[in-house]
């Protein structure tokens, strides 16, 4: 079901997308490719576990990375929405057309659990992480292939997902503190 704020979005999405405006386009394809299947984060989070200084950051990230990706796996399977080109079909493409279905976005839901970890742990490095997980956002939305409530409760779900692993964190290494 689409509503009326995902078409005005699509809208101004496919109104400034059909410009040519080619370094852009450049952009939003870069930061897609960035953020495809996660692979900068979940690369983040095995740099983040070699060292020992970072090493639970890399736990959280990891842990962050893997629960989202299995909650928003099951959520497009069970919900199999129509991506914004599959309902409009006078849209134009920049990106080979993904294969799963559109609700929720991977991409919003994969960046925003790693901005969430580098948020929730005030990571010295969470304003970087945002502008990288913004723009891998914004640039699924640029690139026509989801409505903005796809990238909306995406985010929303990286972002719960990796607030309860920190809470849980927390926890578990203040009852360590306590107990030592």
């Amino acid at each position: 079901m689409t509503n009326f704020i995902d078409l005005n979005v699509l809208n101004f999405f496919v109104s400034i997308s059909n410009k040519g405006f080619h370094i852009l386009d450049s952009i939003m394809i870069f930061f897609t490719v960035l953020g495809d299947d996660g692979h900068i984060f979940i690369a983040a989070s095995i740099i983040l576990l070699i060292f020992k200084k970072t090493r639970s950051l890399g736990i959280l990230l990891a842990i962050s990375l893997l629960l989202t990706l299995a909650v928003s796996s099951i959520m497009k399977h069970e919900v199999h929405r129509l991506r914004p080109y599959e309902v409009f079909t006078n849209i134009k493409l920049l990106v080979d057309k993904p294969s799963s279905s559109s609700f929720p976005s991977g991409h919003a839901s994969a960046a925003f659990a790693a901005f969430g970890v580098f948020w929730f742990t005030k990571n010295k490095y969470r304003y970087f992480v945002f502008l990288v997980s913004f723009l891998i956002l914004l640039s699924r939305l640029y690139l026509n292939v989801h409505f903005f409530s796809d990238v909306l409760i995406g985010g929303l779900i990286g972002l719960f997902i990796s607030w309860t692993i920190v809470k849980i964190y927390d926890k578990i290494s203040k009852k360590k503190i306590k107990v030592v």
